[in-house]
């Protein structure tokens, strides 16, 4: 029943979209196709996966997160699964609510550098989770999660717009990177709860912590080569 209902609603937002968005009926701008040329693809190559890598590693952690927080209730509950619920429902809700409030950041709360403190916000509440047995702990520590984790997800799709100039190749190449996190996250996780037990929270959390610093440190010695993408006026025009 469950995803019976998710399928109906699926489809009915595909539906809503097609009739809503611009350029359903084929005459949107061909926005690619200047941007077909080989020296155009070094720019959005770079841009892409900096923010792709940066949206994967976000995803790894959230699909690992999912089954952790069960698997480390079991061990300490005989029925884990209401507070497993809890801990779940509260962070979807957190994630859904932090959205739009984080959107109405300024721009200099959404540059690429920002990415580092975003990370290090993860690993600091991944490392906070090996606390879930005691809801009070799981809660904060699931809030902090997904505050974290809208706050990265404003960050690279920002990001894809501003430096990847938006174009259908960019989003595309992007969803790649994204979606590769959620299939390896759960694998990881498993990996990580079989070899490690309930070590397996601090570890993801010290490795994101390590990587926030290494993207610092990387953004602040180097300043990737990232420039805005300007798209043509007819395209950006309905975007603003």
């Amino acid at each position: 029943a469950v995803l019976a209902a998710t399928a109906g609603l699926t489809l009915l937002n595909g539906v809503v979209a097609w009739l809503v968005l611009p350029g359903r009926a084929g005459s949107a701008p061909a926005e690619d196709t200047a941007e077909a040329g080989p020296d155009r693809w070094g720019p959005l190559l770079r841009a892409v996966a900096f923010f792709g890598v940066i949206d994967l590693f976000a995803n790894l952690l959230w699909a690992a997160m999912e089954p952790l927080v069960p698997l480390y209730l079991d061990r300490a509950y005989e029925d884990p699964t209401g507070r497993a619920a809890w801990v779940l429902g509260i962070g979807m809700l957190v994630f859904a609510a932090a959205n739009p409030l984080l959107a109405r950041l300024s721009h200099r709360w959404r540059l690429p550098h920002m990415a580092g403190p975003g990370l290090a916000l993860l690993g600091l509440s991944c490392i906070a989770l090996s606390g879930v047995v005691v809801l009070a702990i799981g809660l904060l520590a699931m809030v902090l999660f997904m505050i974290g984790q809208a706050y990265i997800y404003l960050i690279a799709r920002n990001g894809i717009q501003q430096y990847g100039g938006g174009s259908g190749r960019a989003w595309g190449i992007f969803g790649m990177f994204s979606d590769a996190g959620l299939v390896l996250g759960p694998v990881i996780a498993l990996f990580l709860f079989e070899a490690f037990g309930t070590g397996a929270f601090p570890i993801l959390g010290l490795v994101s912590v390590l990587a926030a610093a290494t993207l610092s440190t990387a953004v602040k010695a180097r300043r990737p080569r990232l420039r805005p993408r300007q798209r043509e006026a007819s395209v950006a025009q309905p975007l603003q």
